[in-house]
């Protein structure tokens, strides 16, 4: 899907009736360059298999916790949802939109 640094891996998708969203874990170097961070990035797949996003869209600030993480789409756009850290219970979620913009993060705790 990409060739980035690091790895990626645990892939997940959803179709919204047009597309594939592809999305997946992957490592991305810090502000600093100093270490690899785990983060979310997603891809827009075409049915018959392109590629629709060469370079994968950041789900920023997603930091995947233990793979507990999902995505759906409602027929037209998609969401990533996850929890939010590994010592709370919140509920993390991003929109992604049919042309693959990635909308604010909203949050909900328990």
């Amino acid at each position: 899907m990409t060739a980035a640094r690091a790895s990626q891996e645990f892939p997940r998708a959803a179709f919204n009736g047009t597309n594939w969203l592809v999305v997946f874990e992957s490592y991305d170097l810090t502000g600093t360059g100093g270490y690899y961070q785990k983060s979310l990035a997603a891809a827009r797949v075409a049915p018959d298999g392109r590629v629709l996003d060469p370079v994968p869209i950041r789900i920023l600030n997603a930091s995947p916790v233990g793979a507990v993480w999902a995505v759906a789409s409602d027929g037209k756009d998609w969401v990533v949802a996850m929890q939010g850290s590994a010592t709370g219970s919140d509920l993390s979620a991003v929109r992604i939109s049919a042309r693959g913009s990635c909308s604010t993060r909203t949050r909900a705790s328990s």
